[in-house]
Formats: structure tokens, sequence, C-alpha cells
């Protein structure tokens, strides 16, 4: 009984895994490495923002450096004032923790 019984076991064990669908992420086609490869390697372009200035080694930015680049600098006063370069969190500065707001970035440097 046991000599029939064990094969009978392992036979529908082996036909309902063949039955089951197969699952995406356990094996992967070469097309799906190539893409994440290209992913990863790929570089991202960003747009300077209204409110920096490039140089080869620094980047400067804050309300002085956009008062500095804008045509009519009252227009950063103005509160109505609608822009599609210019956003308000640009020259904000946020707790890191809790996402408050803590002040306005006046001059930074980064490098």
């Amino acid at each position: 009984m046991k000599k029939i019984l064990i094969p009978l076991i392992v036979f529908a064990g082996m036909s309902i895994a063949a039955g089951r669908p197969h699952q995406a992420g356990t094996t992967e086609t070469f097309e799906t490495e190539v893409s994440r490869r290209a992913k990863d390697a790929a570089v991202e372009f960003r747009q300077p923002r209204s409110n920096e200035l490039q140089t080869e080694r620094f980047t400067y930015s804050g309300i002085l450096i956009q008062a500095l680049k804008s045509d009519n600098f009252l227009q950063l006063l103005n509160p109505f004032y609608r822009s599609d370069s210019v956003s308000p969190e640009d020259n904000l500065i946020r707790d890191p923790l809790s996402k408050r707001s803590k002040g306005l970035k006046l001059f930074a440097l980064e490098f």
C-alpha cells in the first residue's frame, strides 16, 4: 500500500505545481534584466531652478540669487504672481523629521 501511495502523492504534488500560473519575479527574462540595468544607468538631467546659479564647483541658491536673476524682483513679493518656473517651495526650509516649515533660504552654497 505504501509503495503505491507515496508515488501517487508525489505525482499529485507535481501536477498541482505544474498547473499553477507562473509567479512574476521568480525567474527573470533577459529583457527585464536589460531594462533594469538601463534604468539604473540612466542619467537624470535636472533643469536648473530659477533660484539656482551653477558654476563648475559650486551651486548658489536662495532668494537673493532668484532676485538677481529675475527681470523684476518686486514680483517675488507679489503673492498673486504665478509663474511656471518659480516655485515657493524652492526657497523654503523644512524640518526633516516633522516636515514643517522652519524658515526661508536667503543664500545657500552647495559643493
